[in-house]
Order: structure tokens, then sequence, then C-alpha cells
């Protein structure tokens, strides 16, 4: 929304929830603008492959959106703490092992 987060009482101990919403598409009167990258390569379509060797079609349709479905609802559940321990994990491996084993505890 249009408000600042000094705007709301939030507070040391507070979680936040990352909302981020899809690019809208340039307009014809702004030709500089360029609407959302591609999207990248997914897995959905060889995923669907896969499953449509196991299961007949419809149920490996039911499958892949359910899937998707799940995998979709895990993003919008990650909070700013989730985002941050992959972030690192990415980022910095090395450190990530060490927290793992409880060396910097």
């Amino acid at each position: 929304d249009e408000h600042r987060l000094s705007d709301y009482s939030i507070g040391p101990e507070s979680k936040l929830n990352l909302v981020i919403k899809p690019l809208e598409k340039a307009s014809p009167e702004e030709p500089g603008h360029r609407g959302p990258p591609p999207p990248f390569p997914t897995i959905w379509h060889p995923l669907g492959q896969v499953l449509a060797r196991h299961f007949s079609t419809a149920d490996a349709e039911k499958v892949l959106e359910q899937l998707q479905k799940d995998y979709e609802r895990s993003l919008r559940l990650l909070s700013l703490d989730d985002i941050e321990r992959l972030a690192t994990r990415l980022l910095h491996p090395e450190v990530a092992d060490a927290v793992e084993m409880g060396f910097l505890d």
C-alpha cells in the first residue's frame, strides 16, 4: 500500500510477510519501458512429462496442479527470516554449513 513502515506499530519482535506483486505490462505510450522479463525456465513442463509416464493424463494434470499450488503456497508463507536464511545459505554456503553443525551457535 501507500503507507510507510513507520506508519504502523511494528515492534522489535514483529514478523513481516513479504508480498511481491507482478509488474504491470508496459503501455504502447511508453516505448522505453519494458514489461517484466521472460519467465525463468521452470521445472513444471519436464515434471509433467515424468508424471505422464506414471499416471493417466487427467491424473498427471491433477498431480501437477496440486504440486504447483503447494509450491506457490510454500513461497507465500516464507517469512523475512526464512528468506534471509535461504539467502545466507545460497550466498555463503560455508557459513550456513558451520551454523548447521553448531559451530556458530
